[in-house]
């Protein structure tokens, strides 16, 4: 719309210089007409001018017209001024800026008179400028929002091949008999192996369920009355066999007296249950700690552990976003990240907030804050994506149909990682 209303402004600017007259059109809203003499001087400028270049009419007239402009942006003016016509055209910034600091960006155009001096047209061309960028910076997270979603995609896709080609390989053998008639001592550890990879394959598609719904703000908390204590400490008891066989001590400290707290009790024992997990499959030798306790209006559950820790560049790919920027765990436990992602976002929902603090080689704290009350309005959560390396890559261009054999294979190779 504004380079139309430019071709019409600027037709008009060749008549007035045509005409060769002293009267000085206005240049109409966001422009303004200036006469420059042979000298480069500003002679005449429209009553508009002072909103278009930053300074009153009468402060201009008589100063150098390329005065007007940055210093780096008037070598280009002074060629426009001597060429005018379709060569005169050019697209700068004025030296006085916007109240703001930012650049005055305008479109000068100018034309030859008759007498040998100029008229130049300047259009005030900020509001295109900054739309065109907006409209950039938009198409582009929208690209990256894309990609994002592909690659977890991806991941996903290869974080559930393991377990399925376990399922469907150990079913294989049981129904072809591969160690003859059911009931050989093979079969039953086959259904062991089934049980287990059905579990994780569960536990993946629950934890997507529920990142698409928070996602797509379908989600919402069950609140109610919790004694915060008693559910950490059932927390603590849900994973303290798995810390006992990593060979890690837990410890369990809250504060006493805790205040009932509306809270969703699932959705917070989702929370410690990811972080807990997190911390024992990234710890090879020391121990977890559990704390829970009050601050302010708020109940701080604290999540600690002596584990391999997180560099910088890697606690950037977390905050709410999906990431698996730990990689495996140290016993060669696997993850897609789907854990913290949900527990950032479950935490937000509650109208509360979760931080990780880490260093290389000193372990991983996670800190999570909840109100005690529940928050006068619904929090919103922000938008879940992914963060993903080459290594996801490779694993996404691996080959999805495998033999039987190939599955067992594959299969073992995980749990001898693990073990």
């Amino acid at each position: 719309m504004l380079t139309r209303a430019f071709a019409v402004l600027k037709k008009r600017l060749g008549l007035l210089a045509r005409a060769g007259g002293e009267a000085v059109w206005d240049g109409g809203p966001g422009a303004c007409v200036a006469l420059v003499d042979r000298a480069g001087r500003l002679r005449d400028l429209s009553d508009g001018a002072a909103p278009v270049l930053g300074a009153p009419r009468a402060r201009l007239i008589g100063r150098d017209f390329t005065s007007l402009f940055r210093s780096e942006d008037r070598p280009a003016v002074e060629r426009a001024l001597s060429l005018g016509g379709a060569a005169g055209r050019i697209v700068c910034a004025l030296a006085e800026p916007a109240p703001e600091g930012a650049p005055r960006r305008v479109e000068v155009a100018t034309s030859l008179r008759a007498d040998g001096s100029r008229a130049a047209l300047i259009l005030d061309r900020n509001e295109e400028i900054e739309e065109a960028a907006a409209l950039r910076a938009e198409a582009e997270a929208a690209r990256r929002e894309a990609k994002e979603r592909a690659d977890l995609l991806a991941d996903l896709s290869h974080e559930m091949r393991t377990p399925l080609n376990a399922v469907i390989g150990f079913a294989e053998a049981m129904n072809e008999e591969t160690y003859g008639p059911l009931g050989h001592a093979k079969y039953a550890e086959y259904a062991r192996h089934i049980r287990a990879s059905g579990g994780h394959l569960l536990d993946l598609v629950s934890s997507i369920l529920d990142l698409a719904k928070i996602e797509a703000d379908r989600f919402s908390l069950k609140r109610e009355r919790t004694d915060v204590g008693a559910l950490v400490e059932e927390c603590a008891g849900m994973v303290r066999l798995a810390a006992e066989r990593a060979g890690l001590a837990l410890d369990v400290e809250i504060e006493e007296e805790l205040p009932e707290s509306f809270l969703d009790p699932r959705a917070v024992r989702q929370i410690l249950l990811n972080l807990l997990s997190n911390a024992v499959k990234f710890t090879s030798d020391g121990g977890v700690t559990l704390k829970a306790l009050r601050e302010g209006d708020e109940i701080v559950l604290v999540v600690r552990d002596t584990g391999v820790g997180m560099s910088k560049a890697e606690l950037a790919k977390l905050g709410a976003r999906f990431t698996a920027a730990h990689g495996d765990g140290v016993r060669g436990a696997k993850g897609a990240g789907l854990g913290l992602a949900l527990a950032f976002a479950l935490a937000e929902l509650h109208g509360g907030s979760m931080k990780l603090d880490s260093a290389p080689g000193e372990g991983v704290t996670a800190r999570v804050r909840l109100p005690i009350a529940a928050p006068a309005a619904p929090a919103r959560v922000r938008r879940l994506s992914s963060g993903r390396g080459e290594e996801a890559d490779a694993h996404a261009r691996k080959p999805a149909i495998l033999t039987q054999l190939e599955r067992i294979e594959a299969y073992r190779r995980e749990r001898a990682s693990a073990a």
